[in-house]
């Protein structure tokens, strides 16, 4: 998994403080709509303030049925809030 995200408006966690920060991005599969089945979890780069490329991850290996999936990405809080999954989503194909 490879994705952006703008630290601009909240920075990423740094290693000690309570500030409110991104501490995580939790990746989702979207594909049953209404349900969020979580996947795994990426930390967020610590102390990050600006706009980050490569945001990268490998998860341990997932099992997915043949067909389309929509994998989207939130933004966790140190405080638990999280954004919408959909807003940073992508629909990937698997073929058997």
């Amino acid at each position: 998994m490879n994705f952006e995200y703008d630290f601009s408006r909240m920075q990423g966690c740094p290693v000690k403080g309570s500030a409110l920060c991104v501490k995580q991005f939790d990746v989702y599969n979207l594909t049953d709509t209404g349900q969020r089945l979580f996947l795994f979890s990426i930390p967020a780069p610590a102390g990050a303030k600006e706009k980050r490329k490569n945001i990268t991850d490998t998860s341990k290996p997932l099992v997915f049925a043949p067909g389309k999936h929509l994998i989207g990405v939130s933004a966790v809080t140190n405080h638990g809030a999280q954004s919408d999954p959909r807003a940073c989503s992508i629909m990937i194909d698997i073929t058997p």
